[in-house]
This record gives structure tokens, C-alpha cells and sequence, in this order.
């Protein structure tokens, strides 16, 4: 019996340090640390969590500030444009108004001409070949650039310079108008050129025949 002494003194010695570990100090130890960890760990998110939402709102007033100078730059720009506008105004408004005048009279100039190399074409009863489709070619440019002439007047642009923006789309459309104008009236020109050259020549060759005619009958 008196060797399991030692047994059984360690046996207490073990179960005495044991209960110790868990005795109300060590819980309040253990406990105390543990809460410490946890309160570092969140005060550490939420700093992180703080910073991003710093970071967040430094982004949102910089694209605030950014819009904010466009919006300025935007409408600084659109005073200048405006005031660039009301000082041309006039002058503006004066050449739309002409251009469909000037595009009417040079069409009507042409319109004479055409009238005036048919007639002669008769009276001189002049052969030339292929002259019908010739006319047709130019009364086809003719009605081309009088539904031209048309469409240029029809527009009726009037220079408001309240409304920058809007102008400006008109004017490119006017713009538009008037290149095409100027695109039927050549083609217009161009075929009546090309049928009084014809004339012109056909008209000398006669009358170089009739003066060579004339001449050997003299003789």
C-alpha cells in the first residue's frame, strides 16, 4: 500500500491543477483577452471600412467638381457662340436670303440662253445629229435644278441666336441645300454648253461652206 502513494499524489496534484485552469480567474483571463482580440479586430474593419468610405466620397465630389467645370466650360461656350452669332446676324441672314434669289436669276439666265439656241437651231434649220436627246438631257438638268432652286427657297431659314445649337443644325441643313443647288444649276450649265458649242460649230462650218459657195459662183 505504500507504494501507490505517489499514484495517488499525482492524481491530486493533476486534478488540482486542472480545476485551477478553470477556476473564475483563468475564465476571467481567458475571457478578458478573447473580448480584446474581437474589439481589435473590429475596430481595425471599421477603420478600414472608414478610409473606403472617405476614399468613396473624395471620388464623388472630384466627378461633382469635373461635371461641374464641363457644365461652366459648356456654357461659356455656348455664350461666345451666341455672341459670335448675334454679330454676324445680319450679315447671315442677308446672304440666305439672297441665295435662293441668285440661284432663281441664274436659272432663268440659262433658261434664255436654251430658248435662244433653239430658236436659232430652227430658223437656221441647222442638222444636228442626235440634237432631241441633247434637249432632253438639258430640260431633264433644268427641271433638276429648278426642284433644286425649290427646295432651297422653301426652307425659309430665319438667324435666331437664342438657340445656338438648334441654328446650327439648320444651318448645315440650309448648307446642304445650297451645295446641291449649286450641283444641279452646273449640270444644268454644263449641258447647255455643250449643246451650243455644237451650234457654234455647225453654224461656222455652214457659213464657210455658203461663203465658199458664194465665191466660186462669183468667179
Amino acid at each position: 500500500m505504500k507504494f501507490k502513494k505517489p499514484t495517488v499524489i499525482a492524481s491530486t496534484l493533476l486534478f488540482v491543477f486542472t480545476l485551477s485552469m478553470f477556476s473564475p480567474l483563468a475564465l476571467a483571463v481567458t475571457t478578458e483577452e478573447t473580448t480584446t482580440t474581437i474589439e481589435d479586430k473590429t475596430t481595425l474593419q471599421d477603420r478600414q471600412a472608414e478610409r473606403e468610405a472617405k476614399k468613396q466620397e473624395a471620388l464623388e465630389a472630384a466627378k461633382e467638381k469635373a461635371e461641374a467645370a464641363r457644365e461652366a466650360a459648356k456654357e461659356k461656350s455656348q455664350e461666345a457662340r451666341k455672341q459670335a452669332c448675334t454679330n454676324r446676324k445680319d450679315a447671315l441672314q442677308a446672304r440666305i436670303d439672297n441665295a435662293g434669289s441668285v440661284a432663281t436669276k441664274l436659272k432663268s439666265r440659262f433658261d434664255t440662253i436654251l430658248l435662244n439656241v433653239q430658236d436659232y437651231v430652227d430658223e437656221n434649220e441647222l442638222n444636228i445629229e442626235n440634237y432631241d436627246q441633247k434637249i432632253a438631257v438639258i430640260l431633264s438638268a433644268q427641271g433638276d435644278a429648278q426642284e433644286a432652286i425649290s427646295l432651297l427657297t422653301d426652307l425659309s431659314l430665319i438667324v435666331d441666336c437664342e438657340d445656338v445649337e438648334t441654328l446650327s443644325q439648320a444651318l448645315r441643313a440650309y448648307a446642304d441645300a445650297v451645295v446641291e443647288t449649286r450641283s444641279a444649276l452646273k449640270t444644268y450649265k454644263d449641258a447647255l454648253k455643250e449643246l451650243a458649242q455644237v451650234v457654234k460649230e455647225i453654224a461656222k462650218a455652214n457659213q464657210e461652206a455658203n461663203q465658199t459657195s458664194e465665191e466660186t459662183t462669183t468667179n
